[in-house]
């Protein structure tokens, strides 16, 4: 399933991304994303030209009915964002916390922007997710891409709260 969603941040591109990449600001996230018990960033590698952040994530949601067989360890996930310095754009990477037996029924992963807009910025996510399980994959990937959008909406808001300063780490 392809997917969208883009914010306004109020806040220059600069600050958001110094934001966006800030442990600071990942530790704060689940007070902005609904159903996130915990983020927090397990390395950070910067040169010149780009950064490599990887981060864990841990839900704190109840599981849907057609989740069964799901154990609460196995909604975790870690992303792996790939951020190019001068493009101001990144690839990112999805890796669920499932048996490795379980790897190949799930893959998510995509492209995120950041475009300046004077004293804004607009960022923009796209990607794609599939959920290879018949019949309850196509339902999964609904479900997950609704949620993620609700995440990423509240990422938005961290993330314009950090690099405007008004919320204390």
């Amino acid at each position: 399933m392809q997917w969208k969603v883009e914010h306004i941040v109020s806040a220059p591109r600069t600050e958001v991304e110094r934001a966006l990449f800030d442990p600071a600001t990942t530790a704060i996230l689940p007070r902005f994303m609904k159903g996130i018990a915990k983020a927090q960033v397990l390395s950070l590698d910067a040169n010149e030209r780009e950064l490599v952040v990887r981060k864990r994530f841990e839900p704190s949601m109840k599981l849907p009915a057609f989740a069964k067989g799901i154990d609460p360890e196995m909604t975790q996930w870690v992303e792996t964002v790939k951020w190019s310095r001068s493009a101001h754009e990144a690839t990112f990477a999805i890796d669920a916390n499932v048996p490795a037996e379980w790897k190949k029924y799930f893959s998510a992963s995509g492209r995120y922007r950041l475009e300046a807009r004077g004293n804004e910025t607009l960022r923009v996510i796209e990607g794609e997710l599939i959920v290879r399980v018949p019949l309850v994959g196509p339902i999964a990937e609904r479900y997950i891409v609704g949620v993620l959008r609700e995440w990423f909406a509240g990422e938005a808001q961290a993330l314009e709260a950090c690099a405007t300063s008004r919320v204390a780490a």
